[in-house]
């Protein structure tokens, strides 16, 4: 409430961190739900593709 009485914190941030918020807080319950039901092995195998994604996102940055 300071923020927003002193004009710091505008009624659209204030609105899209709320939506930024619950999105996050939906999506970790849908990835939880979906993590347990894998197995140890398919886990793996999703974490090492985002690790080559991200890697690979990296150097294109890099280079780019």
């Amino acid at each position: 409430m300071t923020f927003h009485e002193f004009g710091a914190l505008p009624a659209d941030v204030l609105l899209q961190g709320l939506i930024v918020g619950a999105s996050l807080m939906a999506g970790t319950f849908a990835g939880k739900a979906l993590v347990l039901r894998m197995s140890a092995a398919a886990h793996g195998y999703v974490l090492d593709g985002l690790l080559v994604c991200s890697g690979l996102a990296l150097l294109w940055t890099a280079l780019g």
